[in-house]
């Protein structure tokens, strides 16, 4: 009678591979390799048993505890995708059909209902995947969604580009226009706070046109010397107005 159960659930397996590669989920085959899980020779399933045996030295309440608890695991953590429904699921039903098999010759009415319990999760995820190949394609959406986003990021990265530019532009006038006599700034410090306080003015300014400018006021100076690096214009300007470092030794008179 141990064959039948074991045929059966063989069976079904087998067509629950066939539904999933035929399905249109996303990481389906991600999906089937979890499939080993129904094999309940998992390191963590195995922990789960040898746990449930350890703390319930009685066979019924041993078998009350894995019933419970792995009736309500897969609800809870199978809810977030597809993927977590089958993997939570698989391990479910690979732990019922070891335990069953494992207490064939110990309890057969416990034996029998792990293995019913296994065969009843497993027909639930063949139900889920018979739905497949009716369902929109998952990767064919999430590709959509992908692309959507990437152009999202692109539109969103052009107009933070442009909110900047008119503030990259009064820092450079600023640089110019409040340069020492000596036509140096001594450092790019220095520079930049000398040009600060005007800046926040400036910024303040525009965000109370634009309410899009996330640029914060204290992070002016950061933001400059950010720019003095990524930006050639910002980086020119610099350049144009603070005193260069001069390396090496001196010479000898």
């Amino acid at each position: 009678m141990l064959d039948i159960f074991c045929s059966e659930f063989e069976e079904k397996r087998n067509t629950l591979k066939t539904y999933l590669e035929n399905s249109g989920f996303l990481y389906r085959h991600s999906i089937i390799k979890k499939m080993s899980l129904l094999d309940g020779m998992d390191e963590s399933q195995e922990f789960e048993l040898l746990q449930a045996k350890q703390y319930n030295r009685d066979d019924i309440q041993c078998w009350e505890y894995i019933s419970s608890k792995w009736t309500v695991v897969p609800i809870m953590m199978g809810s977030q995708s597809l993927k977590h429904f089958f993997t939570w699921n698989f391990k479910a039903a690979g732990i019922f059909q070891r335990y069953g098999m494992d207490m064939w010759d110990i309890n057969k009415i416990i034996a029998v209902k792990s293995l019913l319990f296994a065969s009843s999760v497993l027909g639930g995820c063949l139900g889920v995947a018979g739905y497949g190949p009716l369902l929109p394609s998952e990767l064919a959406l999430e590709k959509k969604k992908l692309t959507k986003k990437k152009q999202s990021a692109r539109m969103g990265g052009i107009s933070k580009a442009e909110l900047y530019l008119p503030i990259k532009e009064e820092t450079i006038r600023l640089l110019h226009q409040n340069v020492p006599v000596d036509g140096r700034w001594k450092n790019k410090t220095v520079a930049a706070k000398a040009i600060e306080a005007d800046l926040v003015i400036f910024v303040q300014n525009l965000k109370s046109q634009n309410q899009n400018l996330d640029l914060n006021e204290e992070d002016i100076i950061t933001v400059v010397k950010r720019w003095e690096r990524n930006d050639e214009r910002v980086k020119a300007a610099f350049e144009g107005t603070v005193k260069q470092k001069i390396s090496g030794k001196k010479g000898s008179d």
